[in-house]
């Protein structure tokens, strides 16, 4: 018993520290333009000068959901709308209900703006749809997620945990080793992130846990990550925001429970075909009952009732 309560309070206390760091990197990482917005730079070395609306798009749900940090949302939020013209998000965006285009297609990157802080200039950028397909997406592991996703809040759950477990197949017990680990060496963090929060959505029970348990396995915590469970790199906005989302949002819960009351006509329709069916069942077996006495009794001279 004091094991167990022991390994409960020690599982509370780490998930409640790595939200905080989660959340205070963000913070850390988020520029105030001046004029009422602001961005997140989307790491602190690799790209400590570029601000993705894309990624800020994602980061500012976290700020505000998860961390509490409105102010800074809501001038990352302000900062999403000047430039509303640009409202796809990359396809992550599915994560919090956003619609994604579907049959996939390929993004690139495209220059926004840039605003001068202090003796820095920040880049704004972000990702748009192109008009090509994306032939081999199933390559890829996070966009097999999507689609698990994208399926799923349609209502197609075969579809959806077909995709998870094409998904499924590329992890080789410490990550995806899809087409892009194959030509990095590395696994990437937030796929995994995006294999928990398409478990919880699937409640498939032995990879939350598994997945949970790789992110939180990772030091230091890094957008990329060796076979030996090693950080590669720093950290960014990006993995940053889905992990949070994967491990901590109730997002996953919330399609859980829709599914669930969608379903509830259907089932309710079942038992009532049933009851229906027994109900006709016995009264044909009543009748039958009824014309053998009959024809037993001497009423033979009576039509039967059926």
């Amino acid at each position: 018993m004091i094991s167990a309560w022991f390994t409960l309070f020690y599982f509370y206390i780490i998930i409640l520290i790595s939200l905080n760091q989660l959340c205070s990197f963000l913070q850390s990482q988020f520029v105030d333009f001046g004029d009422g917005t602001g961005c997140l730079v989307e790491s602190p070395a690799t790209e400590n000068t570029t601000c993705y609306l894309s990624t800020n798009f994602i980061a500012s749900y976290v700020l505000r959901e998860l961390c509490g940090l409105g102010s800074i949302a809501d001038k990352v939020d302000t900062l999403l709308l000047q430039y509303h013209q640009y409202s796809f998000h990359d396809y992550y965006q599915i994560l919090l209900f956003k619609d994604i285009p579907y049959p996939f297609r390929l993004i690139s990157t495209v220059d926004v703006a840039s605003k001068v802080v202090g003796n820095k200039t920040i880049s704004i950028k972000t990702v748009v749809v192109t008009g090509t397909l994306f032939k081999d997406y199933h390559e890829y592991a996070n966009m097999l997620f999507y689609e698990s996703i994208e399926n799923q809040l349609k209502g197609f759950y075969k579809g959806a945990e077909d995709s998870y477990w094409r998904a499924r197949k590329m992890f080789d017990g410490k990550g995806f080793a899809d087409r892009v680990y194959t030509s990095l060496g590395y696994y990437e963090t937030y796929k995994l992130a995006l294999g928990l929060y398409t478990a919880r959505l699937l409640a498939i029970k032995s990879d939350i846990e598994l997945f949970r348990n790789l992110l939180n396995s990772i030091e230091p915590f890094a957008t990329l990550y060796n076979s030996g469970l090693q950080g590669v790199g720093d950290l960014n906005i990006e993995t940053a925001g889905l992990t949070a989302i994967a491990l901590y949002s109730d997002l996953p819960t919330r399609v859980q429970q829709s599914n669930s009351g969608a379903q509830q006509p259907h089932i309710i329709n079942i038992i009532v075909y049933g009851i229906v069916s027994i109900t006709v069942a016995l009264i044909i077996y009543l009748i039958s009952k009824i014309r053998k006495y009959l024809f037993t009794s001497g009423y033979r001279s009576r039509p039967p009732f059926l």
